[in-house]
């Protein structure tokens, strides 16, 4: 989760966008996103942001979060039924 946490703050910075900017794209709020930041984080809103983030900025999922928590979102992915499908 760390690798989460730190390459939020970084995108955010490189792309120079406010925590507001930044939450609308994640779809969460401000509060959210700072906490987030922090390292206060819902592993469902992870799973969601991750996806907003991927989608968003064109950056695979696993290097959003790292190849171990990569593959523990797959699984919960695919423990709530749905299948996860890798392409690079």
């Amino acid at each position: 989760m760390e690798i989460f946490i730190h390459n939020v703050s970084s995108i955010r910075k490189k792309y120079g966008l406010t925590q507001k900017e930044m939450a609308k794209i994640m779809h969460i709020s401000i509060s959210s996103l700072s906490r987030l930041e922090k390292g206060m984080i819902p592993k469902k809103m992870m799973l969601e942001a991750v996806f907003c983030l991927s989608d968003y900025f064109n950056i695979p999922c696993h290097r959003l979060v790292g190849e171990r928590m990569f593959d523990a979102l797959a699984k919960a992915v695919t423990d709530a039924g749905y299948k996860v499908i890798s392409v690079e």
